[in-house]
């Protein structure tokens, strides 16, 4: 089954991967402030069902664009270790699905993150780049915030964490 390369979709549900793909949401959450930043990402299965995950804070002087960038970076990183063929990396970070989708990669510190997104994208047709809303970002967003206020690192395959089980249950019935 073909997907879109490239899509927007307004949607405040979270959606499930058609036959044979998976979906990878991602997430960053920067807090100026606290000059803290961590990303969640989150793959799952056409069933809904959970099948890889990380959370973890990422070091440097970050923004907002630079820290979702290092987001999508890590989803098609993960797709890549794990061989998956057919894959959707969606998020709510509009601007970075445009320089992905438009190319327009520049030598900003985002920029340098999304080049490595972008080459594996143009020699791997079967993954794609979504846009979503927030609310059907939950759980990758949900992972973000958690490792802002706790400062540990963690890989999931086969336990969801607690703080987005409700989430991935939710999303798995009505997905």
């Amino acid at each position: 089954m073909p997907i879109e390369r490239v899509r927007s979709v307004s949607s405040t549900v979270w959606k499930k991967p058609g036959p044979s793909q998976v979906k990878i949401n991602v997430d960053g959450a920067w807090v100026a402030a606290m000059r803290v930043a961590a990303i969640g990402v989150i793959a799952r299965d056409q069933h809904g069902l959970m099948i890889d995950g990380c959370a973890r804070r990422v070091e440097g002087n970050h923004t907002a664009e630079t820290i979702e960038a290092c987001a999508f970076t890590e989803g098609v990183r993960m797709a890549l270790r794990n061989g998956w063929e057919l894959v959707i990396v969606e998020g709510d970070a509009l601007g970075i699905i445009n320089s992905l989708n438009e190319a327009s990669l520049d030598d900003s510190v985002a920029g340098t993150y999304l080049t490595e997104a972008w080459k594996v994208a143009q020699d791997k047709e079967g993954l794609c780049f979504h846009h979503v809303n927030r609310e059907a970002n939950q759980a990758a967003h949900k992972l973000a915030q958690e490792c802002i206020r706790e400062p540990i690192d963690f890989s999931f395959i086969d336990c969801i964490p607690p703080s987005i089980l409700s989430i991935v249950i939710n999303d798995a019935i009505y997905g």
